[in-house]
């Protein structure tokens, strides 16, 4: 696993909280962090998303009568769309 260097500011409780949860489960500061957040992300992404969520200020709908079947490069964008979303 890679490891990066992060230097946040916080709020004096939220530190004694992450202190207290790093004591409680016998880690060291950094390693409690890094556990919350991806806690906090996972979290995140298993959020629905909700349609006022979406801006679509500069979308336009239109009916294609005689659609066919994706292009490749259509499927590749909705590739990347869909691997965002994970």
């Amino acid at each position: 696993m890679n490891t990066a260097v992060l230097r946040v500011q916080l709020d004096e409780t939220l530190k004694e909280k992450v202190r207290e949860y790093a004591e409680l489960h016998s880690q060291n500061l950094s390693q409690a962090t890094g556990i919350l957040l991806g806690l906090a992300f996972q979290h995140l992404d298993s959020l629905p998303i909700a349609e006022s969520d979406i801006d679509n200020q500069h979308t336009q709908e239109a009916i294609v009568e005689d659609a066919g079947p994706l292009t490749s490069k259509e499927i590749k964008s909705l590739r990347k769309l869909l691997k965002r979303r994970k």
